[in-house]
């Protein structure tokens, strides 16, 4: 057996991962508190998980947009790196990660990294916050993707938590999705473009209660997307083609 060195454990404590299938609702004709209502009145019986939350993202991709592509082109095996926060959005962002998620169809892996605490104004220093970003105990080769990465949208939205009696399955509902521009100096836009007719409903669960699903999803009256909220900011604010 190859021991690992001291180095490569602390990296590897750093990392938190989830693998599971995740299915995503997009609902347009209710309302957040109606949806709550329908997740509420639920057969297979959710409850609160706990409170709900500001949820902060800042999105990276290619000069040539190649998440964005494969995503929108639906390519089974794509990824998204994002660095994600809780709270308010300026100031300083408090216990930031920076997350890798890979999806290959349905099923869904996150790999999650602590990053250094920085401050978020209308001004974002990227370069500072990509240096701060590499000395940190991350994996050389997201080190090296983030070298050719740059940030291309800012999003916010709130989000509540819901678990079933069995804690077998998770819903989350997103709702009040803002978006911002980033322009060519790394600046944010002032001005907020928000979505308000979409509310997200997502099922997440392990692999082997895939079986089970059909229990919760007839019951649900919402029409499945595979669109992400990344691609549907990019196509919200027009910045491609």
């Amino acid at each position: 057996m190859i021991n690992m060195n001291k180095k490569q454990k602390d990296k590897e404590q750093n990392c938190i991962m989830h693998s599971r299938y995740e299915r995503k609702f997009v609902v347009r004709n209710l309302t957040k508190k109606e949806v709550e209502t329908v997740i509420k009145l639920h057969p297979y019986i959710f409850d609160e998980l706990f409170y709900e939350r500001e949820i902060n993202n800042i999105y990276f991709d290619t000069f040539e947009a190649d998440n964005f592509k494969d995503h929108s082109n639906g390519i089974n095996q794509r990824e998204k790196i994002r660095i994600r926060w809780y709270g308010n959005l300026k100031g300083i962002a408090k216990n930031p990660l920076i997350e890798i998620k890979r999806k290959t169809n349905d099923t869904t892996v996150k790999e999650k990294y602590e990053i250094k605490e920085f401050v978020f104004s209308g001004k974002l220093d990227f370069q500072s916050l990509r240096q701060s970003i590499l000395n940190c105990d991350i994996p050389l080769s997201l080190k090296e993707k983030l070298k050719i990465l740059n940030p291309t949208l800012v999003n916010r939205y709130w989000r509540k938590y819901f678990l079933s009696k069995d804690k077998k399955f998770r819903i989350t509902i997103d709702w009040d999705m803002d978006y911002y521009r980033i322009n060519h100096h790394n600046g944010i836009s002032s001005n907020r473009l928000r979505d308000y007719n979409k509310v997200i409903v997502e099922l997440k669960y392990s692999f082997k209660d895939d079986d089970l699903v059909y229990l919760i999803s007839s019951e649900m009256p919402f029409r499945l997307d595979k669109s992400s909220k990344y691609v549907s900011g990019i196509h919200f604010l027009h910045y491609l083609d």
